[in-house]
């Protein structure tokens, strides 16, 4: 297991696993619109079949993706504007951003991958 000791390597490394999850899997899929018969992406906001939204707690969220609370590590980095708390439960790696100029957004790597831009 990597061990890093200091705090900006820790947040540098966070940094790096939400751009990868940004780039590689944007949360999205394929829908179409009956009306006019064109496909549209949209954005999935759903974990294992729960509906995400930006007014549940952190818990709730990240139940969703099957990690335990009391059981999974976690680290809060306070910005400017909002929080950034990493969950980690074995492989599986859960980021929350709340933040008053983007709003809520989940990222994830391990299992279950991909981004969700929550409404405010």
């Amino acid at each position: 297991m990597l061990k890093i000791n200091s705090t900006r390597a820790r947040v540098a490394l966070i940094l790096l696993v939400a751009i990868i999850v940004t780039v590689s899997c944007n949360g999205s899929g394929q829908v179409k619109d009956e009306s006019s018969g064109e496909t549209k992406t949209v954005r999935k906001l759903q974990v294992n079949g729960k509906d995400l939204t930006a007014k549940m707690s952190d818990e709730q969220i990240i139940r969703a993706f099957n990690i335990d609370p009391q059981a999974a590590r976690s680290e809060t980095v306070q910005g400017k504007d909002g929080t950034m708390v990493t969950f980690t439960a074995g492989v599986q790696v859960v980021i929350i951003t709340r933040s008053t100029v983007s709003g809520t957004i989940v990222k994830a790597t391990g299992p279950i991958s991909g981004s969700w831009e929550l409404s405010q």
